[in-house]
């Protein structure tokens, strides 16, 4: 899929880039998600997956079956493309040690909702979270 081998191509780029010790994420929201989640076995020494609304209907998810690396996987409560009671089950499923999971009471857009993705990431990070 040319989408992956674009993603891949932007990591090798970032690497040659940015100093031998610094972190590469692969972050997607929907359709984005489901193309991390076809690179990501294929990054070496990727230091985590964050998926936003992966559309499990529509994609299959068997790479992240083979992926063991620290993920994060986001869904919304009432997400009719990435139903939340499928993403509870890739949960269980995926093999990776350090997972972690947010449910978000919205749909698949998250109007509004943007701040509480940021302050989970954040969290996750160990970044400042900012209090309104």
């Amino acid at each position: 899929m040319g989408e992956v081998q674009d993603l891949l191509a932007a990591v090798r780029f970032l690497r040659r880039e940015l100093d031998d010790s610094a972190s590469v994420v692969l972050s997607g929201y929907s359709f984005g998600a489901w193309i991390c989640s076809m690179a990501a076995p294929k990054v070496e020494n990727l230091d985590s997956l964050l998926l936003v609304s992966f559309p499990f209907p529509y994609s299959e998810y068997k790479d992240l079956r083979r992926y063991e690396g620290r993920i994060y996987l986001i869904g919304g409560e009432n997400d009719d493309i990435s139903p939340v009671n499928t993403l509870l089950e890739v949960y269980k499923e995926i093999p990776a040690v350090h997972k972690f999971l947010k449910v978000i009471p919205t749909n698949h857009f998250y109007w509004g909702k943007e701040q509480e993705i940021t302050d989970f990431i954040k969290e996750q990070v160990e970044l400042p979270v900012e209090k309104d």
